[in-house]
């Protein structure tokens, strides 16, 4: 199930949204967003907030689409999902952070168990705060997908970075850990399944 998170892809190229991987649709929340929710890509705002590292400031800009394709073939976005970009992907910064996969629980990856410590907090106590501080510490810039599965990010440095971030979409969830390729000017990148750490 674990995806090759090593690859890096270019920002420009333009991914088919449909997954060879989908999921079941099990814990989608079904609820529709508040009304007047704004659908327009999020944002966030550049001031450092703790944790997260001084921003390398360039003329990279990002556009952010995020979507996962479910049994029945209908896609979804990952909407109001934080992502990390980071210069290390999850294994790295967990690693270095001393964060142990627990034993004789079958999980096989960082990825997986960041997801399974999300949708079962009370199996695995503490860990999901844990990963999120660890990814916290090493971020560049905190990201949050609008309602639309959308992101924008502006003024970035061009250069080698990891998008990371976990949403809960499918009976488990999906967790992303991929290198991206920024150049000068306007980037677009779009991610699915296929780009998927680990998913369930």
């Amino acid at each position: 199930r674990d995806q090759n998170i090593g690859n890096k892809i270019p920002v420009n190229s333009t991914l088919n949204p449909v997954s060879s991987l989908p999921l079941s649709s099990g814990n989608v929340p079904q609820s529709s967003p508040p009304i007047n929710q704004s659908q327009r890509p999020v944002t966030l705002p550049r001031a450092s907030t703790g944790g997260v590292q001084n921003i390398p400031e360039g003329s990279a800009t990002l556009s952010l689409s995020v979507n996962v394709q479910f049994l029945n073939n209908r896609n979804r976005p990952a909407g109001f999902t934080e992502f990390f970009l980071v210069e290390r992907d999850l294994d790295q910064i967990m690693a270095d952070a001393r964060i142990r996969i627990p034993a004789n629980e079958g999980i096989g990856s960082y990825a997986e168990y960041w997801a399974r410590s999300v949708q079962r907090g009370y199996r695995f106590p503490g860990a999901a705060a844990s990963i999120r501080n660890a990814l916290a510490n090493q971020s560049l810039l905190r990201i949050k997908t609008n309602s639309l599965g959308e992101a924008n990010i502006e003024k970035v440095k061009a250069g080698s970075y990891f998008l990371v971030g976990a949403s809960t979409l499918g009976q488990v969830g999906v967790v992303w850990s991929k290198g991206i390729e920024l150049g000068n000017g306007q980037n677009q990148v779009a991610l699915d399944l296929r780009d998927a750490a680990w998913a369930e």
